[in-house]
């Protein structure tokens, strides 16, 4: 302990050393032709991290985040092209936002506000960064928690969401971003819980009328919906990091909302495995899993175990899960021969929100013979999203019934191909391990609660 004290001590002598080094270099430069990019930037860097060495939340640590923005602003003056200085001042204003946020939450909404066009700016120059989109997310999420209004909150909330999933489908192996996901997924659906709650508490939404009925199951289904995609991505980042301590313990907190033994499970309209690829093909809505294995239109009994381990909140209506039909091939997907996945828009498809898969073979051998667009994929033409890339030698379009299952099902697929690829089928399947009973098809379960545990981010 003394030596990481005496050590902790070093690193903030040098560091002050190093900013009264940048400061006499600054005045020096006064009065000249102009003041000197890389004396400011690194003098920012070096007050930044000042910053996160002093005592949390004390003036000192709000005055040199303060001073640092004050130095990349100069610096941004100096060089308007440079993106690490935009990304950089983006994060010290965003920490000045979280500091400021319990004692001055106008201050801090304006420096989120601030941090965000920062990171957006930082973007443009720098496009496809996934650390600066998630740092984006982050800001965003956290002003939808000083939001006036509930729109206001859900607006944010969206924003922050689109942010997390284009890092995670620029870089499926960025854990961070997959997890953030899960975590502001999980805050959001708790605060609309916590709402539903309080109206249900309040006499509102108890009426046995159809309507008060159909909106009372709405907002349940939904928030079902919200929680399982929270697990998903959590489980999703510790299987990407199994060493990393707090995804374990957030993987704890949100096992039991799985549909174990599976990752995902839900209706999506595909073309039955017979006509798959033929000229007429047959279009069914079933019930689909996914786990360490392939994506599968369900058994009776995997139907079962999927609708036993994501039952609904107290007093939801049953829903009915079918899958294929006895006797029936079933469309399955195996993880290892996904190529690519993405959300796309096709007309001639099913109504609902469509994802595209592209495969390294055949799922069967009626899939020798593809539609045309599959066809012109196979010779060599660009993709449903305009991407050239190297033609694929099968296709597979589904259907789900909404843009959030949608963007689900595609981050699932994409995702757990990463997993198994990178890590193998054994670490996914080791996450979606029932523990102690306390989730699965034999254990009991509660929808959303988590006892009071809190998810929080990783920056």
């Amino acid at each position: 302990m003394e030596a990481a004290s005496a050590d902790g001590d070093l690193l903030l002598r040098e560091l002050a050393l190093a900013a009264n080094q940048y400061s006499s270099l600054e005045d020096a430069s006064e009065g000249t032709s102009g003041q000197d990019f890389e004396v400011l930037y690194n003098h920012g860097l070096v007050l930044q991290e000042l910053a996160g060495k002093v005592p949390a939340g004390s003036p000192e640590q709000l005055q040199l985040l303060k001073q640092a923005c004050e130095l990349y602003g100069s610096a941004a003056a100096a060089r308007p092209s440079s993106a690490p200085v935009l990304y950089n001042w983006g994060v010290a204003l965003a920490d000045m936002g979280r500091l400021l946020k319990d004692s001055q939450p106008e201050e801090a909404m304006s420096c989120l506000q601030q941090a965000s066009q920062r990171y957006a700016a930082s973007l443009d120059l720098q496009p496809g960064s996934p650390q600066a989109l998630n740092n984006w997310g982050l800001v965003l999420q956290e002003m939808s928690l000083l939001a006036g209004s509930a729109a206001e909150r859900e607006v944010l909330v969206g924003y922050a969401l689109e942010k997390f999933r284009h890092a995670v489908r620029l870089r499926p192996d960025f854990e961070r971003g997959a997890y953030n996901l899960g975590t502001v997924l999980y805050a959001h659906a708790a605060t609309l819980q916590a709402d539903l709650a309080s109206q249900l508490k309040a006499g509102r939404l108890t009426s046995g009328d159809a309507a008060t009925s159909r909106e009372r199951n709405a907002r349940e289904a939904r928030l079902r919906a919200l929680f399982g995609a929270a697990a998903q991505y959590i489980t999703l980042a510790a299987a990407l990091q199994p060493g990393k301590d707090i995804y374990r313990r957030s993987l704890a907190v949100v096992r039991p909302l799985l549909p174990l033994p599976f990752l995902r499970a839900g209706y999506l309209t595909a073309p039955a495995a017979a006509t798959l690829g033929g000229p007429c093909e047959t279009w069914r809505r079933e019930w689909f899993v996914l786990d360490g294995d392939s994506l599968r239109s369900a058994s009776a009994l995997e139907s079962s175990l999927a609708g036993a381990a994501a039952g609904g909140l107290t007093g939801s209506a049953p829903t009915l899960r079918i899958g294929h039909a006895v006797g029936q091939v079933p469309l399955e997907v195996p993880l290892e021969s996904l190529l690519g996945v993405r959300r796309v828009c096709d007309p001639s498809l099913p109504e609902g929100e469509a994802i595209w898969l592209s495969l390294s073979r055949p799922l069967s051998a009626s899939g020798a013979a593809q539609r045309p667009h599959v066809a012109a994929l196979a010779g060599g033409q660009h993709d449903p999203t305009g991407a050239s890339a190297a033609p694929p030698c099968c296709c597979v379009w589904l259907v789900a019934d909404d843009a959030d299952s949608a963007d689900a099902w595609a981050d699932a697929l994409l995702l757990a191909h990463h997993v198994v690829a990178s890590r193998g089928a054994d670490t996914l399947a080791e996450a979606l391990l029932p523990l102690g009973g306390g989730g699965g098809a034999g254990g009991s379960r509660r929808s959303g609660s988590s006892g009071g545990a809190v998810l929080g981010p990783d920056r």
